[in-house]
């Protein structure tokens, strides 16, 4: 949750001095933010998206799903965590036992129309245990799903970031995450 308070006619030290008041509480630790001026936060990216973004973070090290997970709900929004390709899979409902089965169900596309949980955004990093984001990528894209899925690799190579792209992700960013880049991505895609 993302709490927003729209002030009018205020004296920008008052405005300044009430979100630090806010955020020093921190109103049991939602972030807040203040806007005074009513069109400037209608037309924000926040006031249109945040409350509904929900994010699905794909990564085999949990301390760079943690670090991610606090960034993003710093920003206001909802995040659930897979540790790997496998188990990004199953929180997407498909029952597949292993990596080999996987591989056989990406090849058939099966689940044509099924009906998937709700994430707006899957961020999923490239080289995990079990499978590699591109290869989980391909299997949800062949199974029909059509979200939004970002790749994430620490490895800039061309040739990487192509793989990604050709397995169905939208777009592929390089680590360290730039979460401006990702926000602008996704109000872009959002349109």
């Amino acid at each position: 949750m993302h709490l927003y308070f729209l002030m009018e006619r205020t004296r920008v030290h008052d405005f300044k001095c009430l979100c630090l008041l806010l955020n020093n509480h921190k109103i049991r630790n939602y972030p807040v933010s203040c806007c005074n001026n009513k069109e400037k936060y209608a037309n924000s990216f926040q006031a249109r998206h945040h409350v509904s973004l929900r994010f699905l973070l794909v990564d085999d090290s949990s301390t760079t799903r943690k670090m991610t997970n606090k960034l993003l709900t710093n920003r206001g929004y909802n995040c659930e965590e897979a540790k790997d390709g496998l188990d990004l899979l199953h929180k997407m409902g498909l029952s597949i036992p292993d990596a080999q089965s996987a591989m056989m169900y990406s090849a058939s596309g099966l689940n044509k129309g099924q009906e998937w949980p709700v994430f707006d955004v899957i961020l999923v990093d490239d080289n995990m245990p079990q499978l590699s984001g591109p290869e989980s990528v391909t299997i949800l894209r062949n199974a029909g799903y059509g979200g939004l899925i970002y790749g994430v690799t620490g490895n800039a190579f061309k040739s990487q970031l192509d793989n990604f792209m050709t397995s169905g992700a939208d777009s592929v960013f390089t680590k360290p995450l730039d979460f401006n880049l990702l926000e602008e991505t996704i109000r872009k895609a959002l349109r």
